[in-house]
């Protein structure tokens, strides 16, 4: 059985590097280890969580951390908390996907993930992994609902306009993290390949010049 505490500590130090303020790198290394890696029996083995034993393990998390925020002073603890809570849906979407091959719930958690996101935005969050988290929901739910079984190209769409629009809010804002701007880019990418996926090649055209800017941005030549 493969160690699921160093698994998580390193995927989590390759995908955020340094860029994690101390409480945010526990919460995710946490997450990971306990939503993701304890769910996976290449992992676990014999050890392995059922999805129900999962399902409830994710659930006391959400309830954990809804409950700290309430209780949240600073703004550094809500960052910490709405990063945290941004990232346990987005893992859990991952896990019920691709561990237990679950698409419907692996959306709605992705879907839960977008609706804390806005709540966070509304009350003036603007720490830069959070704004991250924001962006990877909503690529996230519209690659998912533009796939088998859903197929929903209209409501994929729709996720990836929301996501352009806070990414691009967030750059007038003065955000210069680039993996925001690379998640801008990204969106783009998937948002022209829908259409062109259906057959609506003018609306590709049209959206040619803002991927090849944000293609320009994601390369960082641009001062911070």
């Amino acid at each position: 059985m493969s160690n699921p505490a160093q698994l998580a500590e390193e995927f989590v130090n390759e995908y955020f590097g340094t860029s994690l303020s101390t409480e945010q790198h526990a919460l995710a290394v946490q997450i990971t280890k306990e939503i993701y890696w304890e769910a996976d029996p290449k992992v676990m083995e014999s050890k392995v969580l059922t999805m129900e034993e999962w399902h409830e393990r994710v659930s006391k998390f959400e309830q954990d951390f809804q409950t700290r925020l309430n209780q949240a002073v600073t703004p550094q603890q809500l960052a910490d908390l709405r990063f945290a809570s941004l990232w346990l849906q987005r893992i859990a979407g991952e896990t019920a996907k691709g561990i237990f091959n679950n698409p419907q719930v692996s959306l709605n958690h992705y879907k839960l993930g977008i609706k804390h996101a806005e709540d966070f935005i509304a009350q003036g969050e603007t720490d830069s992994k959070v704004r991250e988290l924001v962006l990877v929901l909503y690529y996230n739910a519209g690659f998912t609902q533009g796939e088998e079984p859903f197929n929903d190209v209209q409501q994929a769409m729709e996720y990836y306009q929301l996501g352009i629009k806070h990414a691009e809010d967030f750059i007038a804002q003065g955000e210069t993290d680039s993996k925001v701007r690379e998640l801008v880019l990204s969106m783009y990418d998937n948002y022209s390949s829908t259409y062109g996926n259906i057959g609506q090649i003018g609306q590709v055209i049209q959206l040619l010049p803002m991927e090849g800017l944000w293609s320009w941005i994601s390369l960082d030549i641009f001062p911070k």
